[in-house]
């Protein structure tokens, strides 16, 4: 790598128009100057097109379109590939980064040359970027351990930069999935390297309606989450390329998720879906968390008895 490496700032946008000019400010505004902006837009109907043109006049922006809405798979996969840059890290285009950001990132990447991906914590932010506090469950992972085995409740997350060469000698990004890639990368890249945490915010993570980590789309991001999780553990099992999860642990995590959209679905008074949910978590965790379900069981029957609320038949 040389000495000042070109870095790529991928941001894949569906009509984030109304913040893009703000992420896209926050890159302009580093101190380090080597760095260009790929964007693809996933068939944006929003203000985003006229944003586009403006930026069209800065050569160290480009920007590309899906003809359709292909999901942030399809559209971060394509980043990577049209990225021309030694380290490459993601931006939501409703988020932004710090004015010294890029520079940390190159510093730690130039004195580690065997680490594959640096990551920080983040400010968790209202929809203005106001800063209502740092991030505590982003950190360090535990001795010992990957992060895929993570036992010290520490995750990676925003802002993560990783070596292109370290990402070549992976499978890259999945295109078929449609939420949790992100997580799929980083258990795909310490396969193939160390990591390294910056204990320091380095991103300004907006937390608004529309955000992917919230409302309804939480559940979406748990199950993808899950579907990458099995994922991982099979293609850990067949290479035995880094340290996997027991067999146990991954059916525990199956478990809890599925007790809790049982849980979800109680609440939205969906009972047949709830008791389906409830059967799989059994399924995955046998024993493990049994007294509960049991009485989780019994739950519906107090609907039985109030004629106010009717029970959902799906």
């Amino acid at each position: 790598m040389t000495p000042s490496p070109l870095f790529s700032i991928l941001i894949a946008n569906y009509n984030n128009g109304r913040y893009l000019r703000e992420a896209i400010n926050s890159v302009i505004a580093q101190t380090y100057s080597k760095w260009e902006i790929i964007i693809v837009d996933d068939y944006s109907n929003d203000e985003s097109i006229s944003i586009y043109k403006e930026l069209e006049l800065n050569d160290k922006i480009k920007i590309f379109f899906n003809e359709k809405n292909e999901g942030v798979g399809v559209t971060k996969r394509k980043l990577t590939d049209l990225a021309c840059g030694d380290i490459l890290a993601f931006l939501d285009p409703d988020d932004t980064i710090t004015t010294n950001a890029l520079q940390l990132m190159v510093d730690v990447h130039l004195s580690l040359p065997e680490i594959s991906l640096a990551y920080s914590t983040h400010f968790l932010c209202d929809s203005d970027l106001n800063i209502i506090k740092i991030n505590d469950t982003v950190g360090p992972i535990a001795t010992g351990e990957t992060y895929f085995t993570n036992t010290n409740g520490k995750r990676v997350s925003a802002f993560a930069s990783f070596k292109r060469d370290k990402y070549e000698l992976t499978s890259k990004i999945n295109p078929s999935y449609l939420s949790a890639e992100d997580q799929d990368l980083y258990y795909k890249l310490e396969e193939v390297g160390e990591f390294i945490y910056i204990d320091e915010p380095l991103y300004y993570y907006r937390q608004h309606p529309g955000g992917i980590s919230t409302g309804k789309n939480v559940m979406n991001a748990m199950r993808w989450h899950n579907v990458v999780r099995r994922d991982t553990y099979v293609r850990r099992l067949r290479s035995k390329s880094a340290k996997n999860l027991t067999k146990k642990a991954l059916a525990i995590h199956h478990e809890k998720f599925y007790y809790w959209q049982a849980c979800i679905e109680f609440e939205n008074k969906k009972i047949a879906s709830m008791y389906y949910s409830l059967f799989i978590s059994f399924y995955h965790g046998g024993l493990y968390n049994s007294i509960e379900k049991i009485k989780f069981l019994f739950k519906p029957l107090k609907y039985l008895f109030n004629k106010k609320v009717s029970i959902s038949k799906e």
